[in-house]
């Protein structure tokens, strides 16, 4: 897995970009897919980000791109790693759900997909007397039906939602709360508009967050039909409050940084927002938690979700009367084995060999009775020295194989080749693989070239 590096105001920060295929509604592990995703989107924030970002956009052609995109303090990297590699438990449930770029050539093309017209969507503040209202017209709550629509008139579209976590200063909540108290005095509001902005100034409180929208198309046409959309969405919600659609300042390839970086124009630009900024764009934990574990319509995921894995071997398919060195012990400094049970026997006088060099390894003979297999695996791997992965046909095919090894390289661990029988590689492994060591078992010399790769 490869963490972007960038640096900043405030020092080097890394990202990454996460692109996400969930799987169509009416198969039996969609279920399961999303109750996975929405545990793991919830604990982003043990990363301590600085930026969040969810990506949809509509293709002409009528796929969707769904991707998230995280920035962190560089101090943050080895949290952002382990939340990054726990999305590969997605891929249990169903295959390629989930491509984390592997190099940075990889990570820009990710993160630089999104159409090049783009409008910021600002909402309009006003001033009466001395108090501002604010709106909260934000395009997150239509986006499935704007998608839908776009889809059916196949034009291209994007909407990016950036989140920045934020800790408010006490001189905003009291701008808020004397702002609330000056409307209130105000002779001639309209109640609902009244009413509003204490929905406003109450959800401030439970705020973990600021938000801010991009909308984005490729070509005039679309941008205009665009407008037309969000003008005809905001007179229905807003107008008979008084405001008024700002309509979209299109800008031909701009808003990169906050694109690119998922970056808040606050973060960008060094300042504080004001205090109808943050009535109109706070979110709440529940909130963010929306809008990072978004679900696409059903009508589009039924065309456009990740295929399914067929049952797979699992946890008690290992053959019992296979010669094979036992389990370390050690919490720590081992080497991780990678396989598929089917080739166990065959492997099995490569590990014999590997355990008399003095080689302590741990496999999955080794997680005990009652487990949680998906945790201990994980923190297995966590742990490990180095992982020594062996190639097959079998294991290729072996989801449980493809997430250890994309695990182990989210996590930066070494990674050891050993090919046992000659095999295509997919679903992202060759790209994967081909920054690592790999090995012939049938060439001259392997075990010397084995134990020199062990030792490196």
């Amino acid at each position: 897995m490869y963490l972007a590096r960038f640096e900043g105001e405030e020092g080097c920060l890394v990202g990454a970009v996460i692109r996400i295929r969930p799987p169509a509604p009416e198969v039996p592990q969609a279920s399961r897919w999303w109750s996975t995703f929405g545990s793991v989107v919830g604990a982003v924030w043990r990363v301590r980000p600085l930026g969040l970002a969810l990506r949809v956009a509509a293709r002409a052609d009528g796929s969707l791109i769904h991707q998230l995109h995280v920035l962190a303090p560089e101090g943050e990297a080895p949290a952002l790693r382990h939340w990054v590699g726990c999305l590969t438990r997605l891929d249990r449930a169903a295959s390629d759900s989930v491509l984390i770029a592997l190099d940075r050539a990889q990570h820009d093309t990710m993160a630089a997909d999104f159409p090049r017209r783009r409008a910021r969507v600002s909402a309009p503040a006003f001033r009466v007397d001395r108090a501002w209202v604010a709106c909260d017209f934000r395009v997150f709550p239509s986006l499935g039906r704007l998608l839908e629509l776009a889809r059916a008139v196949k034009i291209e579209i994007g909407v990016q939602v950036n989140l920045a976590p934020v800790d408010l200063a006490r001189e905003i909540r009291r701008e808020i709360k004397a702002n609330m108290l000056a409307l209130s005095h105000l002779a001639g509001i309209p109640e609902g508009l009244l009413e509003m902005q204490q929905a406003l100034a109450s959800r401030v409180e439970a705020g973990i967050a600021l938000t801010e929208e991009f909308v984005a198309a490729e070509t005039p046409e679309a941008s205009a039909w665009l407008e037309v959309v969000l003008r005809r969405d905001f007179g229905a919600r807003y107008q008979r409050l008084g405001f008024e659609f700002p309509g979209l300042e299109v800008r031909a390839g701009g808003y990169e940084e906050n694109i690119v970086y998922g970056m808040h124009s606050s973060l960008l630009e060094g300042r504080q927002p004001g205090g109808d900024e943050v009535c109109a764009t706070t979110a709440s934990g529940p909130d963010c938690e929306e809008i990072l574990g978004w679900r696409s319509p059903a009508s589009i995921l039924a065309s456009d979700g990740a295929p399914v894995h067929e049952p797979d071997e699992g946890a008690d398919a290992a053959p019992n009367d296979v010669d094979a060195p036992e389990p370390c012990r050690a919490e720590a400094g081992y080497v991780f084995v990678s396989y598929r049970h089917a080739d166990l026997r065959r492997i099995a006088p490569t590990l014999r060999v590997m355990a008399s060099w003095g080689v302590p390894l741990w496999y999955d003979r080794g997680i005990p009775g009652g487990a949680e297999w998906d945790a201990f695996i994980e923190k297995r791997i966590e742990l490990c020295d180095r992982v020594v992965l062996f190639v097959s046909p079998a294991a290729v095919a072996s989801k449980y194989v493809r997430r250890e090894v994309k695990f182990a390289d989210a996590v930066d661990k070494q990674i050891v080749t050993v090919v046992v029988e000659p095999t295509g590689l997919a679903d992202g492994l060759r790209m994967l693989l081909s920054a690592y060591q790999m090995l012939d078992a049938s060439a001259a010399g392997f075990h010397a070239a084995l134990q020199r790769a062990l030792q490196g």
